[in-house]
Parts: C-alpha cells; sequence; structure tokens
C-alpha cells in the first residue's frame, strides 16, 4: 500500500506540472500509469490497493478541489471553516458498518464483524468510487473551484484525521 500511494500520488504530482490540466483528468492519467506499471497483475481483484484521493491546487484566481472518498480538505474562511469530503463510501456495507459498531472495540465480536466489513469493503475498492486501476475513478471525483480571497487556511489530510 505505501508503495502503491507513493507511485498514485507522484504521478498526479507529474500530471498536474501542467497547469491548464483539470485535476480529474490529471488523476485519470495517474491512476492509469500507475495500472501501467504492473500490466500482468489481476488489477481486477478486491486486493488490489486503492486509495483515497484529495488534491488542493491554488491558482491566482481560483482554488481547485477534488476529492474521492473519504480524505477532507479543510477549508477556513472568514465565517469559520468548511469540510469538502466525499463521504459516498459510507452508503457502502450501512449494515455490516452499524454491526460493527454495536460491539465493544477490541471484543471477539468486534474483531469477527470488523473482518466482514472489511472483506464487503474489498468487493468495492475498484469502484468509481475510490481510487484504484480503473482511471475512470477520477471522473466520479467530487471536484469544485472557491475564491482564494474567501480562503484563509486550508488543509489537505489523510481519512484518519
Amino acid at each position: 500500500m505505501p508503495w502503491y500511494v507513493a507511485q498514485l500520488g507522484g504521478h498526479v504530482v507529474a500530471a498536474l506540472a501542467d497547469p491548464g490540466v483539470l485535476l480529474a483528468d490529471a488523476l485519470a492519467t495517474a491512476l492509469e500509469r500507475v495500472a501501467k506499471l504492473h500490466q500482468t497483475c489481476d488489477l481486477k481483484n478486491p486486493g488490489t490497493p486503492s486509495a483515497t484521493v484529495a488534491i488542493l491546487r491554488e491558482r491566482p484566481d481560483r482554488i481547485d478541489h477534488l476529492v474521492l472518498a473519504d480524505s477532507p480538505i479543510v477549508l477556513e474562511g472568514a465565517d469559520g471553516f468548511t469540510t469538502l469530503t466525499d463521504l459516498r463510501v459510507d452508503d457502502v456495507c450501512q449494515d455490516l458498518r452499524a454491526e460493527t459498531e454495536r460491539h465493544a472495540t477490541g471484543s471477539a465480536e468486534h474483531r469477527a464483524s470488523v473482518a466482514r466489513l472489511v472483506a464487503a469493503q474489498r468487493e468495492i475498492r475498484n469502484t468509481p468510487e475510490v481510487a484504484a486501476s480503473a482511471p475512470e475513478a477520477a471522473f466520479h471525483a467530487l471536484t469544485g473551484v472557491v475564491d482564494p480571497s474567501a480562503v484563509r487556511s486550508a488543509a489537505v489530510v489523510s481519512d484518519g484525521v
């Protein structure tokens, strides 16, 4: 997983070297390039590494953002904080997630429930909602533009924050 994230991040940065490239196009290019590094692998396998993605790009006249899955971008403006995130992943496996939350953390029941949830989540890893091997995932990301004068500070953080 660390290798995958490093490769994807590096290829995103390289694709964004052209300031005219849209964020989704840059992510699609990066996903395609990383997948080509593993042409002999079964990239449709649910165990294929995947990643959440959050990109923030400042330009003189605007700030572009992209989020795919649950890694958020937090913007601070005059009226407080705005969190940009893609929580569609929460719609998946709601029953298993609820079951997991009913058990005490660390209990045998909780561990078994987490294992079932993770197995179910792996089945959706190579879908439009999560960046894995399919470049099409990039075009399902949530994107937008913010006026730079409305932003005092910004943070791009991991899904574990």
